[in-house]
């Protein structure tokens, strides 16, 4: 069960290392999102090869829809903060980026919690 979940927590991992980067470089945060999003959805569509077709929800879906999710949430908020320095709205960005500490937390909070 354990090698089932670590390659996706890996890329959780390096999709939250979005949030050690400087806003400034926004093509690199919008990169990693991407990248991290197309590889999760790489690594559940194989995964979902192993299985036979069944009517419900299996733990690996419940983990990837909070992990898409996540994922999604990253996306936005690099989305967001780009519009934002093109703005030159600095002090908007800063409580922007202190709102994401704290919805960082709450998300891996979340995500523990389906595991």
């Amino acid at each position: 069960m354990f090698k089932n979940f670590l390659p996706i927590i890996v890329i959780t991992l390096i999709s939250l290392l979005t949030f050690a980067i400087s806003v400034k470089n926004f093509g690199q945060r919008v990169g990693i999102c991407v990248t991290t999003l197309m590889s999760a959805v790489a690594y559940h569509l194989a995964a979902l090869g192993a299985l036979p077709p069944l009517g419900y929800l299996t733990l690996l879906d419940r983990v990837m829809l909070v992990v898409y999710t996540l994922f999604l949430y990253n996306l936005a908020v690099s989305v967001q903060a780009m519009r934002l320095v093109e703005g030159e709205r600095w002090r908007r960005l800063k409580s922007l980026k202190r709102g994401c500490r704290t919805s960082s937390q709450h998300w891996s909070r979340c995500y523990v919690w389906f595991t």
